[in-house]
């Protein structure tokens, strides 16, 4: 909510899609962790448990994949990664609404066009993924101040998720903190995030009056330059 009133305050674009990146991982989360007929309306409950959560997490990557290149400016800094990056954002974009269609509103889930679907989706998003994780250690590598503040604060839903994976595979819980570690981890990354984004936006608003400032003042030295000009003549 507070970063989604930034948007519309600041009209800042960056905070608009951390909002969104926010709604995708709260909706994975009351999948995952708070599942129950209570939180929502019968109405609504009957359509959410046919969507797979995998779905949430295609749209809290795509999402995350913008602010990424936002916040660190890669399409000026490093362009070589953000046009792979702009490839999966554009389809991972293209697969979330196709995701949600096939699934709301054909009945058999098994059927092999929809199975192929969610194979073609699981392979794209792990991929994804993958590529978020290399660009995100790359750019720390390089000592990018965006770059490492994102490993700061991805750092602790990096870790979750190696345990969310150990223990589906395993079927042994690594909890560190209830009521699960994905959760915290989420917190914990948003908090960061709006943070960070609004120190920069404050830096870059100071720098902008400061820039402002010295233009008025060379105008008016310039000014007052040719009225002396002028006087001497």
């Amino acid at each position: 909510l507070a970063n989604a009133l930034l948007f519309f305050y600041m009209r800042n674009r960056i905070y608009g899609w951390l909002s969104i990146y926010i709604f995708f991982l709260l909706l994975y989360n009351l999948n995952d962790f708070c599942f129950d007929v209570l939180i929502f309306p019968s109405w609504l409950f009957e359509k959410f448990v046919l969507i797979p959560k995998f779905t949430w997490i295609i749209g809290a990557t795509f999402s995350s994949l913008i602010v990424f290149n936002r916040f660190t400016d890669q399409k000026k800094h490093f362009p070589n990664w953000y046009k792979y990056s702009s490839i999966f954002i554009r389809v991972l974009q293209f697969l979330m609404p196709l995701i949600l269609i096939a699934h709301l509103f054909i009945l058999d889930h098994q059927n092999k066009g929809i199975v192929y679907l969610r194979f073609a989706a699981y392979t794209i998003l792990i991929a994804a993924i993958l590529f978020q994780f290399l660009n995100l250690f790359y750019l720390s590598f390089k000592k990018h101040p965006a770059g490492l503040f994102f490993l700061l604060s991805s750092g602790p839903l990096i870790i979750s998720a190696f345990f969310y994976f150990y223990y589906m595979i395993t079927d042994i819980n690594l909890y560190i903190l209830l009521p699960g570690n994905v959760i915290n981890a989420c917190c914990f990354e948003v908090i960061l995030l709006t943070i960070i984004f609004i120190y920069d936006y404050r830096n870059k608003n100071i720098e902008r009056n400061k820039l402002l400032e010295e233009s008025v003042l060379a105008g008016r030295r310039m000014t007052v330059a040719v009225l002396e000009t002028q006087e001497q003549e």
